[in-house]
């Protein structure tokens, strides 16, 4: 193993490094955010993840980490449709020795409402074999997946964020 630094004590704390829906990019209002740091981060379950400014919102949820430095915040209530704001709460990420994020970071998303959700729906060739569709959002923050039983030709995908898609499939 190789070690990298100067032997000082780290005393940064995490960074936002990328979130998912990217900022501005259409999503479903019940979408979970995916939140990637710089670091390792340890959440403060008796903090709420975010705070309320003047124009940002607090929504409730349900925070789990899926890596060491990726946390997926999953609302328990539709977020409202339109652009949404929230704001992280600096105090609610630590990294590994205690340090906290000490960096404000406000997120804009553009929320999209069930009325306004649409579908792909369409054939496929019958087979012996199940066929695994999927769909995946080329300009929008989506995906959907869907099997088509074995000897069956029709399939549904509902709920899409509206957007471009790419379309591939197999059989299983």
């Amino acid at each position: 193993l190789t070690f990298k630094g100067d032997g000082r004590a780290d005393k940064q704390g995490p960074v936002l490094a990328h979130i998912r829906p990217r900022e501005g990019q259409a999503t479903s209002a019940e979408t979970g955010i995916v939140l990637t740091f710089d670091e390792a981060i340890v959440p403060d379950a008796g903090t709420p993840l975010w705070t309320i400014a003047d124009s940002t919102l607090s929504p409730q949820g349900k925070s789990t980490l899926h890596a060491p430095n990726v946390l997926v915040f999953q609302p328990t209530q539709r977020l409202p449709g339109g652009t949404v704001r929230l704001r992280l709460n600096p105090s609610a990420i630590r990294d590994l020795v205690g340090n906290v994020s000490g960096r404000i970071s406000d997120i804009v998303l553009e929320t999209v409402v069930s009325r306004d959700l649409g579908m792909v729906s369409g054939t496929v060739e019958p087979d012996t074999l199940p066929v695994i569709l999927t769909v995946d959002g080329i300009d929008v923050a989506a995906s959907a997946n869907v099997r088509v039983a074995a000897g069956d030709s029709t399939f549904q995908m509902v709920e899409l964020v509206p957007g471009i898609y790419s379309l591939h499939g197999f059989l299983d």
